[in-house]
């Protein structure tokens, strides 16, 4: 029902961008492919081993809890894409970079700290961010696609394809990380935060 009422809404959307530049388009691309180096490799890897640093015994619940906030809070991306279409693209996206800065900064703290409160609110923080950042670079590609339309598919390939290199290069960065810094991973979220 929600996502039919988000859909269904008549009020008067934002105008879409009248030119979707190439600057605009390449720096959705590479967020892309940062936000999923941050997301991935923190999600597959360093979260549960991190957790497992703080709580060894409730590691896996901990881990659970907080991946599960996590898949709640990626379902709310159809509310969020709402937002931008009314808000506009650049408000919503300064607003969702903010968020993810400040929770890889967090992450630091929380790593360094041993902090397991501030560690959750870090991956929470850095979550609504990425779901914020990720819904508006989708409509980044749909302005684009809609500009160009015999290159929709091309478009949309290209995306995907930048966020399965950061996705590669997370699982390996932190594959090679992880035996160098079993106990803390703040060059994982040092990398994060420096792109």
């Amino acid at each position: 029902m929600l996502g039919a009422s988000v859909l269904d809404d008549e009020s008067e959307p934002a105008p879409p961008p009248k030119d979707v530049g190439l600057c605009r388009v390449t720096a959705a691309l590479l967020y892309n492919l940062v936000l999923s180096f941050l997301q991935n490799g923190l999600t597959a890897i360093i979260v549960p081993q991190e957790l497992s640093n703080f709580a060894p015994d409730k590691a896996a619940l901990f881990t659970g809890i907080l991946i599960g906030a996590g898949a709640l809070i990626n379902a709310t991306s159809p509310i969020v894409g709402y937002f931008v279409d009314r808000a506009g693209r650049r408000p919503l996206l300064m607003f969702g970079a903010a968020l993810v800065s400040g929770g890889v900064t967090l992450f630091i703290i929380g790593a360094t700290s041993r902090s397991l409160p501030i560690y959750f609110t870090a991956y929470l923080v850095t979550q609504i961010g990425t779901v914020i950042m990720l819904t508006v670079f989708n409509a980044m590609v749909a302005d684009l696609s809609a500009s160009m339309p015999n290159k929709a598919g091309r478009i949309s390939g290209i995306y995907g394809f930048y966020g399965l290199v950061g996705s590669m290069f997370s699982y390996v960065a932190a594959g090679i990380l992880f035996p160098v810094s079993k106990k803390n991973h703040t060059v994982h979220f040092t990398i994060s935060l420096l792109w």
